[in-house]
């Protein structure tokens, strides 16, 4: 949405593996939150498409920094899953910190 306006199902195929059900809750959210908005174009049958609001294009910058940090520590995320799943494995007798 960053680019402009864009269809529901472009936005189902850029987020993978969202359902159709979570897609449409969480625009619908969006939208009553004030951050999207919605676009009908009165053809047969109706286009609707979706694109950020002045309150949502505030959020662009917060989120490409979000994103550069989760490519910066991806690696220490990995990390940090596979000592807790480690840690705490069905079974596991372990308890306490997994520092």
């Amino acid at each position: 949405m960053e680019d402009g306006k864009i269809r529901y199902g472009e936005m189902l195929r850029r987020v993978a593996g969202v359902s159709k059900k979570m897609l449409t809750q969480t625009v619908r959210k969006l939208e009553r939150d004030g951050v999207v908005q919605r676009h009908i174009t009165p053809t047969v049958p109706l286009s609707v498409e979706y694109s950020l609001t002045i309150l949502g294009e505030t959020l662009l910058q917060p989120m490409k920094e979000l994103r550069q940090w989760g490519r910066e520590n991806y690696t220490q995320v990995v990390e940090a899953r596979v000592k807790y799943d480690s840690a705490y494995t069905p079974g596991s007798h372990e308890t306490g910190s997994i520092n």
